[in-house]
């Protein structure tokens, strides 16, 4: 039974899905990228931010975010901590969202504060099926 759950972890499908999730987060991460720096203007006067230069650095970043994303995925082997880097980096987003959204006020608008909130939800999910995917495999 034991070498048959060994197969079951690190099977083809496993890996499917460990990769499937990267890659989803990059998708993911290289959208909202586009959209904050094709949108920087108007975000920025909607989330009541000081300067459109802070949207556009935040999209490069999330863009060269899904780059490394996707090459991860790409990889023959998946490097376990390659996944767990992600998985790290997803949960330090869904930290710095709830500070910024708990205690942002003065610095972002109430719609600035529920996009963050939603956004944290999605990376949090994206964070979740990454670390699933790296313990079964």
């Amino acid at each position: 039974e034991r070498e048959q759950r060994t197969q079951m972890l690190t099977s083809p499908s496993t890996r499917s899905a460990l990769r499937t999730a990267l890659r989803a987060n990059a998708s993911f991460s290289a959208l909202c990228g586009f959209i904050a720096m094709a949108a920087a203007r108007p975000l920025t006067d909607l989330f009541a931010l000081e300067h459109a230069w802070i949207l556009m650095g935040l999209g490069a970043v999330l863009i060269a975010y899904a780059a490394a994303l996707t090459l991860t995925s790409l990889r023959r082997e998946v490097h376990s901590g390659l996944v767990g880097a992600a998985v790290f980096l997803d949960l330090l987003w869904v930290a710095a969202s709830i500070v910024l959204v708990v205690f942002g006020e003065p610095l972002l608008s109430s719609a600035g504060r529920v996009v963050v909130a939603a956004l944290a939800v999605f990376v949090g999910l994206f964070g979740l099926w990454q670390f699933d995917g790296l313990r079964r495999s």
